[in-house]
């Protein structure tokens, strides 16, 4: 179980420090402060259990490739 909390620590890390390098100054789609409003745990937790049943069925590069 240890593990697994783990993986969910470092996924929120990856996403918090994608997020820390956008640039809030732009418009397109939505600066950061747009966007960081509507963003949490939930949601994060949910493309977390999305990516890894995916990663049942297709290889990171696949799961990649689909991501936009």
């Amino acid at each position: 179980m240890k593990s697994k909390n783990i993986e969910i620590d470092l996924f929120l890390t990856a996403i918090e420090e994608s997020f820390k390098h956008m640039d809030v100054r732009t418009n397109w789609p939505l600066n950061g402060a747009q966007i960081d409003a509507y963003f949490d745990i939930d949601e994060a937790l949910d493309m977390y259990y999305r990516l890894n049943k995916l990663k049942e069925t297709k290889s990171i590069a696949e799961i990649a490739d689909i991501m936009p």
